[in-house]
């Protein structure tokens, strides 16, 4: 297994259990991870389970089994990945999603069972194009003035702000 995935932890319904500000945008079934290289399929990483989009993660969650008698999590950050394309040539279809790393030599693929992967995709697109706007953004550019102060200032910004107004915040 790719050392990027992590283990996480499944509540006691078998779901994932989400970081703070962490949202679920779509979930599928019935689907299986692969590792590829240039979209060719080089050996299977996960068997067929469900994989949840959120806002921060890609979670795989692997179904109980007579092996297995409680789901597994596995997690991969977004961050990890530069982006998604569906591995349909010109004038034929595919059952897989490409996702490329920011470490160019990383490459595995979703495969759907079922008819989810365009909706899916489409989903994991809008996010990691919203994440890579915001990344590669530097600090000046964003739309916020506070972010432009310096640090020791915005600190006693967010302190004040935070403070009753009887307080003085420039006191020792």
């Amino acid at each position: 297994m790719m050392k990027e995935f992590y283990s996480i932890q499944l509540s006691n319904t078998g779901n994932p259990i989400l970081k703070f500000n962490e949202e679920e945008k779509i979930r599928e079934e019935r689907v299986s991870i692969w590792k590829q290289e240039e979209k060719v399929v080089i050996c299977q990483l996960f068997p067929t389970g469900t994989i949840v989009l959120t806002n921060f993660r890609l979670i795989f969650i692997l179904p109980s089994t007579a092996h297995q008698p409680q789901p597994i999590g596995w997690a991969l950050d977004l961050k990890l990945i530069s982006f998604a394309e569906d591995c349909a040539k010109m004038f034929s279809t595919s059952t897989r999603t490409r996702l490329r790393f920011t470490d160019p030599s990383l490459e595995i693929g979703l495969k759907f069972e079922r008819n989810g992967k365009a909706e899916f995709t489409k989903r994991l697109q809008r996010i990691l194009s919203t994440k890579n706007k915001i990344s590669h953004q530097p600090i000046s550019d964003v739309n916020d003035p506070v972010v432009a102060l310096p640090v020791a200032q915005r600190i006693e910004m967010k302190v004040h702000n935070f403070l009753p107004s009887n307080v003085n915040s420039s006191a020792p």
